[in-house]
């Protein structure tokens, strides 16, 4: 049933509105769901879930008028100047990335692909890290820095949970939980607002960036963009 729905644009838009209209009949704490019917109670028996939308995020985002002009005021004519003569002199995208990433408590460590095995390596011990997740098999950049670590005497753990429920899949919880530090990689980051794009997937457990209280990202330089704008505007 989900996949008929899924293939099909129209049949996924009407079962969004039905999602959306039902949810507003089911219990909910600060508008979060806190009671699926079954099967789907399996998401709502753990965590609270996000009502759902009546239209995609970008159908909704589409409708709002961002190019609307407005009736100018000095101080708006004086801040667009302001903005032009900033825009006329670009920061670099890299150290504006690195500054909004260090003005929300990040720090980045600049270096060569080839050295970064190292510099991970130091990183860790610096902080008296031993135990990490980590992805699996991805791009060569981050598959160097993994294998080195291994080499290295550190600990790397599979982030991969047995399907289902039950004793087996909460022990490895408790393992992975004791696990100091994530390691990931990115497939963008956005200078303005020094974020990350971190994508999941086959080989890409979200356990790896959200379970450990440090987590550590190996971004290209090339892959940085000014705004999500550009990012999404280059294909992301």
């Amino acid at each position: 049933l989900y996949a008929w729905f899924m293939v099909s644009p129209s049949r996924y838009r009407l079962a969004q509105r039905l999602g959306a209209w039902g949810s507003r009949l089911l219990p909910k704490q600060a508008g979060w769901v806190r009671t699926l019917p079954p099967p789907l109670s399996a998401w709502t028996s753990s965590r609270h879930f996000p009502s759902f939308a009546f239209q995609p995020f970008l159908a909704r985002s589409q409708k709002l008028n961002y190019g609307a002009k407005q009736t100018p005021t000095p101080q708006r004519r004086k801040r667009e100047t302001e903005q032009l003569t900033e825009k006329s002199q670009p920061e670099d995208v890299v150290d504006r990335f690195s500054r909004e990433l260090e003005d929300i408590g990040g720090t980045i460590v600049r270096c060569g692909e080839g050295v970064a095995p190292d510099k991970v390596a130091a990183y860790l011990r610096e902080f008296g890290i031993t135990k990490l997740i980590a992805w699996g098999e991805q791009q060569p950049a981050l598959n160097a820095v993994i294998h080195h670590l291994r080499d290295k005497g550190f600990e790397i753990l599979d982030p991969c949970l047995p399907r289902g429920s039950g004793p087996e899949r909460d022990r490895r919880m408790v393992d992975l939980g004791r696990a100091e530090a994530g390691l990931t990689g990115a497939i963008a980051g956005v200078a303005e607002t020094g974020t990350l794009v971190v994508p999941a997937g086959r080989n890409q457990s979200q356990l790896a960036s959200l379970l450990p209280p440090v987590h550590l990202v190996l971004l290209p330089a090339s892959v940085i963009h000014q705004t999500m704008t550009d990012w999404l505007r280059e294909g992301g």
